[in-house]
């Protein structure tokens, strides 16, 4: 059975031809420009100023649980990645010579986000379970 060219991703040095479910993941393909993972709030807002100043679209995902993950500024196609890495390398310089010279106008970012009470509750959670589990193992019940 035959199938349209826009739904065949060829890789010849693998060895196959993959054909996708209506989906031309090709085409489809997003970058990160800038990942705000770490990132204060006021430095994300830094980058995302400069990109709507240079008139480039993005799409703004965020991270995971942990600030991880995906989290950051992404844009759809080459053109707009070949555009937006100068503005944010500019954005990005420009962000540091203010922090060195105003570094109490900013806050810090915490890697856990704002869970830093359930991370602290699951660490709690877990000692108390190796006491349990380690006097059990060295004592037992009775």
């Amino acid at each position: 059975m035959a199938c349209p060219e826009e739904f065949v991703v060829s890789r010849p040095w693998l060895g196959y031809d993959l054909i996708l479910g209506g989906v031309n993941w090709e085409a489809q393909r997003v970058q990160r420009v800038f990942k705000s993972s770490g990132a204060s709030e006021q430095e994300v807002q830094a980058m995302r100023v400069a990109l709507d100043e240079a008139g480039i679209h993005f799409e703004e995902r965020p991270g995971s649980m942990f600030g991880g993950g995906q989290g950051g500024l992404w844009v759809e196609d080459r053109q707009s990645v070949d555009r937006a890495k100068p503005v944010i390398k500019d954005a990005q310089a420009r962000w540091t010579e203010h922090v060195r010279a105003n570094p109490d106008s900013v806050q810090a970012a915490s890697i856990f986000g704002s869970h830093k009470r359930l991370v602290w509750v699951l660490c709690i959670i877990v000692v108390v379970l190796h006491i349990v589990l380690i006097s059990e193992l060295l004592f037992g019940w009775g």
